[in-house]
């Protein structure tokens, strides 16, 4: 019986089934494993700006790691209300990103050369437009 991946080629299935030596199905998953696995090891997401009234964020990067979960989000340029920072870096030790939408725990921030003295939890949730964040000082 002839009972190759699902993951494999339409075409090499009926080849498979059709063939009248387990030989060929054997020669055929040698071939097959010496073609290199194609993965995505880096998410990357460039965004010019967001903004509205109350904030504005300009020069978004973001950058996930797949094999690791770690996600870098830099943020050149914020302004809230009055208030104007530069150059802001949250580093996520342990991300997590689904069609659902993002999750990130433990995070850092860092503010040009000072950093923000917690850890933080982020939840952003694309199907309710929700984001939740957490912070834990000491």
């Amino acid at each position: 019986m002839c009972s190759p991946p699902e993951s494999w080629p339409l075409a090499l299935i009926r080849a498979c089934e059709r063939a009248r030596a387990p030989t060929v199905f054997v020669a055929l998953a040698l071939l097959l494993g010496l073609w290199p696995a194609q993965a995505i090891d880096r998410l990357s997401l460039r965004v010019a700006e967001v903004s509205n009234p109350a904030f504005a964020l300009q020069d978004i990067q973001v950058a996930f790691e797949t094999g690791s979960g770690e996600a870098i989000v830099s943020v050149a340029r914020l302004r809230a209300g009055e208030r104007v920072l530069r150059d802001l870096r949250l580093r996520c030790p342990r991300a997590m990103l689904s069609a659902d939408g993002f999750m990130c725990r433990d995070a850092s921030l860092q503010f040009g050369n000072q950093r923000f003295p917690a850890l933080l939890d982020l939840q952003i949730n694309l199907g309710s437009g929700r984001a939740e964040l957490v912070a834990s000082f000491g």
